[in-house]
C-alpha cells in the first residue's frame, strides 16, 4: 500500500490539465464615478471575485496611475487574471483565463459585475483549446462574444 507522500507524488506525475480553457475578456462601462476611481475598493472586490470562483492565488501585482487608474495583474495556479481602469471614461476592462475547463471563471466574472454594476457590459467568451486532438471538436462554440448589452 502506497503511503500519503507517495499517492500525492504519483497524483502529481499523472495530472494532466483539462484540454479546453477558457477566456474572458470584457469592457464595463458607465461604472460609478466614484467606485471606478477607488483603486483600493476595486481591488478588493477583483480578489474577492476570484476567491468566490475557488481560485488560488499565487502572486499578486497592482500598478496605480497619476491621477487616477489601476492595472491589477494576478498569477493563479489556474492561470492568470487581470483588471486595468479607465477612471476618465467609467470604464474597466476585465480579463480571466482559466485552465480548469470550458465555462470556467463565469462566477468569478459575474461576482465582479454584480459588485460593479455597469449600465453597458462588452462580454467575449472563448474556449481555449490546448489538445490538439480537440481542434475542430468545439468550432461551433469556440467564441462567444456578447457586444453592448
Amino acid at each position: 500500500m502506497a503511503s500519503k507522500k507517495e499517492f500525492a507524488e504519483k497524483e502529481k506525475e499523472d495530472y494532466k490539465s483539462p484540454p479546453i480553457g477558457n477566456k474572458i475578456f470584457s469592457r464595463m462601462y458607465e461604472i460609478n464615478p466614484k467606485l471606478v476611481k477607488d483603486n483600493t475598493k476595486l481591488e478588493e472586490i477583483f480578489y474577492s471575485a476570484l476567491k468566490e470562483d475557488n481560485f488560488n492565488i499565487l502572486e499578486k501585482l497592482r500598478h496605480d496611475f497619476e491621477p487616477y487608474g489601476v492595472t491589477l495583474f494576478t498569477i493563479l495556479a489556474e492561470s492568470e487574471a487581470s483588471l486595468h481602469t479607465f477612471p476618465e471614461y467609467g470604464t474597466i476592462v476585465f480579463s480571466l483565463y482559466s485552465c480548469r475547463g470550458p465555462k470556467d471563471g463565469i462566477n468569478a466574472y459575474n461576482y465582479f459585475k454584480e459588485k460593479v454594476k455597469p449600465t453597458r457590459v462588452h462580454l467575449e467568451i472563448e474556449k481555449v483549446i490546448v489538445d490538439p486532438r480537440h481542434i475542430g471538436k468545439y468550432d461551433t462554440i469556440d467564441k462567444i462574444v456578447k457586444p453592448m448589452q
